[in-house]
């Protein structure tokens, strides 16, 4: 199976941890979350999360999402 990932914040982390299910800001405001695969994960880290102590990485495989994905 694909695996893809989604970064957290530590903020999003508590708020994954505290809630029955989890809903990323970017599905409120721009429709769609945010997934990325392993490859990627670097640059976009070090794109756009540089201000950020400490991120955290979901695993979610790919296979079992049951929404369309767009490469």
């Amino acid at each position: 199976m694909n695996k893809l990932y989604h970064i957290l914040k530590a903020e999003e982390l508590y708020q994954f941890n505290i809630q029955d299910h989890y809903q990323p800001s970017s599905l409120k405001t721009k429709g769609f979350i945010h997934l990325a695969y392993e490859r990627q994960l670097q640059k976009i880290i070090t794109s756009f999360f540089k201000d950020s102590r400490e991120v955290y990485l979901l695993e979610i495989e790919k296979d079992l999402v049951r929404n369309s994905i767009k490469d």
